[in-house]
């Protein structure tokens, strides 16, 4: 007897550019890629209505699903996931506002500065 549920597999997919990965090797200093994952997530705030989290970790939240791309370990909360597909992690050198930049396909608007979005 079934009841009433269904189970929906969504497939998860995320990239880092070669030098994205290059600048997180710098930042971990003593530390390997080996050693942390970056967790990625969505927190309510920002101009437009939510804005990105990447912080480096030493273990993966119990919950969360990992991937790895380009060498770099990826953890996300399930809830964010939907959000978060197909995300493209890159590295910016510019004179103003250098820094990790996200590409996200799912973002139908985002603010001037990049940092957040609303899907």
């Amino acid at each position: 007897m079934s009841d009433g549920s269904v189970t929906i597999e969504q497939k998860l997919t995320m990239t880092v550019t070669d030098l994205a990965r290059e600048k997180l090797v710098v930042f971990l200093g003593d530390k390997t890629l080996d050693d942390v994952g970056v967790r990625i997530s969505v927190q309510p705030g920002g101009c437009s209505g939510a804005s990105y989290g990447m912080a480096f970790e030493q273990q993966k939240g119990e919950n969360e699903v990992e991937l790895v791309a380009n060498g770099v370990r990826l953890w996300v909360d399930p809830m964010h996931a939907p959000l978060l597909n197909g995300l493209n992690i890159d590295f910016v050198d510019e004179l103003m506002g250098g820094g990790f930049k996200i590409h996200n396909p799912n973002a139908t608007s985002s603010c001037a500065c990049g940092k957040s979005f609303s899907a």
